[in-house]
């Protein structure tokens, strides 16, 4: 008797399994129906038979594509977002301030190399540059949050241009073929750890760019410094490779967009979409590398010396 009821047991528990998974899928019908109605005003509850066959495959493939929806909606929501660099613009305007008191010094050490060098056409001439570096300095400075904020935009045009032309379905898993369902069901933990991946470098690269404004400035006054050049030209360098390397990041979803739609990879969609990411996260942990790398290798000895090269020429016989 305890056998018979255990056996009964265990099969009114897969029955129950079975009612559950029945009464979770009719739920989900009401909203597919209403994205078909959406789509094709034909279709509706008093000619739900003739849509069935394409309601239940629709069905099927939200549930199988529920999980990396998120994923995929933050994803594409850090490639394109236009990132504001408004509640730093205090900030910036105190930033600007105290590098507006260095401008004296660069005008008067520039005046003074031209007023004691007229004997010297060489140093003449590397005064009046250095009069010319600080006039436009100081006007790039000034209006740097404008032109940050410009180059921001210019970036999530480009971005959202390029990710209108691309077909959403790219990125979602598809049920056309045996081939591509099995590659799916093999693959689909990985897809989802790549794009953890590539949302954790995405956010990495929002949070620079994001406080980037505040460098900004900072790189434009090193740029146009002497001996200071290096360090400026290595932060801007960082700034335009985190602003603009997600157009290069759905320039890569778009190929491989392309890719997918040939004969020869629409059995391998999975592969595709899986090697697709890793390419764009390459391409985002080099930009991290290159900064890191670069960040260790300024040797500050040779700096030192270039700045007691100028001050030299400017107390210099």
């Amino acid at each position: 008797l305890d056998m018979g009821s255990t056996i009964n047991s265990k099969c009114n528990n897969k029955m129950n399994k079975k009612l559950f998974l029945l009464f979770f899928i009719l739920l989900l019908v009401p909203v597919v129906l209403a994205d078909e109605q959406e789509e094709d005003d034909s279709c509706g509850w008093y000619n739900i038979g003739s849509c069935l066959p394409d309601i239940i495959y629709k069905t099927i493939l939200f549930i199988s594509n529920a999980p990396i929806i998120p994923l995929l909606s933050w994803t594409q929501s850090l490639l394109t977002t236009e990132i504001s660099p408004t509640p730093f613009y205090h900030l910036w305007k105190i930033i600007t301030y105290i590098l507006s008191f260095f401008y004296i010094f660069l005008f008067v050490y520039s005046g003074f190399i031209f007023l004691t060098s007229s004997s010297n056409p060489i140093r003449r001439s590397q005064s009046k540059e250095w009069l010319t570096n600080a006039v436009i300095m100081i006007v790039l400075i000034n209006g740097s949050y404008y032109i940050y904020e410009l180059i921001l935009n210019l970036s999530s045009i480009i971005s959202k241009s390029l990710l209108s032309i691309i077909d959403n379905t790219f990125f979602l898993f598809t049920i056309d073929n045996f081939s591509n369902i099995a590659l799916q069901i093999i693959f689909s933990l990985l897809y989802v750890i790549v794009l953890l991946f590539t949302l954790l470098f995405l956010v990495i690269r929002f949070l620079i760019v994001y406080f980037g404004i505040l460098f900004f400035p900072i790189a434009l006054f090193c740029y146009f410094t002497p001996p200071l050049k290096g360090y400026g030209k290595f932060i801007i360098h960082i700034l335009a490779i985190f602003i603009f390397v997600t157009v290069i990041d759905l320039l890569i979803i778009l190929g491989c967009s392309i890719i997918v739609k040939l004969p020869v990879f629409q059995n391998f969609k999975i592969i595709v979409m899986i090697a697709c990411f890793l390419i764009i996260d390459y391409t985002l942990y080099w930009s991290l590398n290159y900064a890191m790398h670069h960040t260790t290798q300024t040797n500050i000895k040779e700096d030192l010396l270039e700045t007691g090269k100028y001050l030299a020429m400017a107390f210099g016989a």
